[in-house]
């Protein structure tokens, strides 16, 4: 058995505590880039990738690229997925394209997608020219897509199998999909005809304990809820609210399965849509540009209906 580690690197964070201790662990991993960076990757191994970009955002901003370049490839895109969107863009700003692309080639394809839509058009082109092809063009699909649509939503990381498989194959062939490390989409299993339409869908439970020899059109619920690309982010979220499902498939026209929208992404897309709500009512419209950096007059626009109302209201004789 190993010995116990008792570097705070390894204490267990709690969730009212994580930006405290960020803010206590920052010194500790400026001084393992300073004297030791080789150690930095071991030395954090058992943090959260959320935990660890909180540490991120804790540093010196000019350290925190080399913080990420400390750390194998796979878990850098991880900590860069839980960046704040401000200090992501900054950091793909300055490092290299080469460096740039390898971090993002390892995220999800919807979060490469999403991370890309955040900088410069000319920039995010440099990017996509350095990462595969496959890749490349996978993102570039999903960028032509409305953010705020379960095209820009969804991921290109699913299961479908053909539903004349028999369960044995079904299963070895999740298998192979789990071990290549794709990561999302993995509970559900879509069963598909030969041109691809979706014809059915199982839990991995069920294909799990599906009888030896049945084939998935046996196992797979015939009655699939789908949503076309253009489908807005708010008809996703209702359609997954009603049904109480863990993913949602994306069909084109002619119902092939061309992607998936999960839970996790569903939650982002409404406390996004909450977020801009409240915004909008608290007449805190979300301005284009940092407060440094507006225009006093595009402020003004932006914010006087509002502050009009509630002078008004403060000048009104008040009822006693």
């Amino acid at each position: 058995m190993k010995e116990p580690r008792h570097s705070p690197l390894h204490t267990p964070l709690r969730d009212e505590e994580v930006l405290g201790v960020a803010a206590l662990l920052a010194p500790d991993i400026l001084d393992l880039l300073d004297e030791s960076p080789e150690s930095v990757a071991a030395d954090t191994e058992e943090m959260h990738p959320a935990d660890l970009a909180d540490v991120a955002e804790a540093l010196p901003r000019e350290r925190v690229a080399e913080f990420l370049t400390a750390l194998p490839s796979a878990r850098a895109a991880d900590v860069l997925e839980y960046l704040n969107e401000e200090l992501r863009s900054e950091i793909l700003e300055a490092m290299s394209t080469r460096q740039a692309a390898e971090l993002v080639t390892q995220m999800t394809p919807d979060d490469r997608a999403d991370v890309l839509e955040e900088l410069e058009e000319d920039r995010a082109d440099e990017i996509l020219s350095e990462i595969p092809e496959q890749a490349r063009e996978e993102t570039e699909r999903l960028l032509a897509y409305e953010p705020e649509s379960a095209g820009g939503l969804m991921t290109t990381e699913f299961v479908s199998v053909s539903q004349d498989t028999p369960v044995e194959e079904a299963l070895a062939a999740v298998r192979r999909i789990a071990r290549a490390g794709r990561r999302e989409a993995m509970h559900a299993i879509y069963a598909t005809d030969e041109d691809g339409i979706v014809k059915g869908v199982m839990s991995l439970h069920e294909l799990l304990a599906a009888p030896e020899g049945a084939l998935v059109r046996d196992v797979a619920w015939e009655e699939v809820v789908t949503v076309l690309p253009t489908a807005d982010r708010s008809e996703v979220a209702q359609l997954t609210q009603n049904y109480d499902l863990v993913a949602i498939p994306v069909v084109d026209e002619e119902g092939r399965i061309i992607g998936v929208v999960t839970v996790d992404d569903v939650i982002d897309a409404l406390v996004e849509e909450h977020t801009e709500d409240v915004q909008r009512f608290g007449g805190m419209e979300a301005l284009d540009e940092p407060y440094t950096q507006i225009g006093f007059f595009s402020m003004i626009r932006k914010r006087g209906g509002w502050l009009s109302i509630l002078l008004i209201g403060e000048c009104s004789p008040r009822q006693s």
